[in-house]
């Protein structure tokens, strides 16, 4: 959301950031074509170029939602028909990613993206709720990361239990230890 351009309405954001001589760039016409409801322009300095388009390293899309994982890249490469969840099957991913210094913006935005995840799952009626784990909110039921039959959270939790046992890796949507977390 947007609130100085609408709070009811969702709003599409672009950043583009080239280097130019002299002039406009015939690249952009078509979207300076749009007559957005706003729009911003300015000249900045290689050095000072993070800074203005809002990814410095103290800036919220640098913020790591992933600094403790580590993952085998070859591992990630094979496939697993039967051992993974459908998810791996549909061809659709959305991610909401919020990450604000400001805490005072995290109950609007979870609610507002829990608002357009409910409009998403009505949308498709008889569509069991998935959530790609590496892009959950980390809100969802252990089903939705892992796979809705019982059998694979069991399977999750005995390999759990044998392999971390301290829960040394239990870092964003862990692996529930109990049933009661499904």
């Amino acid at each position: 959301m947007v609130p100085s351009v609408s709070t009811t309405e969702p709003v599409i954001t672009w950043d583009f950031i080239i280097v130019l001589r002299r002039g406009g760039s015939p690249t952009l016409a078509p979207f300076d074509a749009i007559t957005p409801v706003s729009a911003e322009s300015g000249n900045v300095a290689y050095p000072d170029l993070a800074e203005a388009g809002d990814t410095a390293a103290d800036q919220p899309a640098c913020y790591s939602s992933t600094k403790a994982h580590l993952f085998n890249g070859q591992s990630l490469r094979m496939e697993h028909h039967g051992r993974t969840a459908d998810l791996r099957f549909v061809q659709f991913l959305t991610q909401f990613q919020g990450n604000y210094g400001n805490a005072s913006f995290t109950s609007p935005m979870r609610k507002w993206a829990k608002e357009v995840e409910d409009l998403w799952n009505d949308g498709q009626p008889g569509v069991r709720h998935a959530a790609y784990v590496n892009y959950a909110s980390g809100f969802e039921p252990a089903s939705d990361w892992y796979g809705h039959e019982p059998w694979r959270l069991e399977r999750l939790r005995k390999l759990k239990a044998t392999y971390d046992p301290d829960n040394r890796f239990g870092y964003y949507c862990p692996i529930p230890l109990n049933s009661s977390s499904t």
